[in-house]
């Protein structure tokens, strides 16, 4: 019985690492950074208004398992950008808040208190 069992295992084992191989060939190494969150459209007509583009700019894609993972790149991309273009982001930073952060980067919270209390006083 347990000699069954070791078997089993070990036919389970090397299925897995298998399919670990076949996966790492899909698995694009140049993972894209983070974007800015977009604004999203507010009324319907706008949203209908997306959806027209995406429906006349959307690739249809012929998928194979070679080609995926660059169709949802293009996808993602159009999208985000058509977003981004048309709505804005959120949280997109200027020189101001830049110049801000690194000026009171290393402050620690009683600093800040204190460059606070000294503004309010003011």
């Amino acid at each position: 019985m347990n000699d069954e069992l070791l078997f089993e295992e070990s036919e389970v084992n090397n299925l897995d690492d298998d399919l670990s191989v076949e996966l790492d060939g899909l698995i694009l190494d140049d993972t894209p950074g983070l974007k800015p969150g977009v604004k999203l459209p507010k009324n319907e007509s706008q949203w209908r208004e997306a959806d027209w583009y995406f429906r006349a700019e959307l690739p249809m894609c012929d998928v194979n398992e070679k080609s995926i993972n660059e169709c949802a790149i293009k996808m993602s991309n159009l999208v985000y950008d058509y977003f981004a273009e048309n709505f804005g982001t959120v949280n997109k930073k200027n020189a101001l808040d830049e110049e801000f952060d690194k000026k009171y980067a290393n402050y620690t919270k009683q600093e800040l208190k204190r460059c606070y209390l000294h503004l309010s006083l003011m």
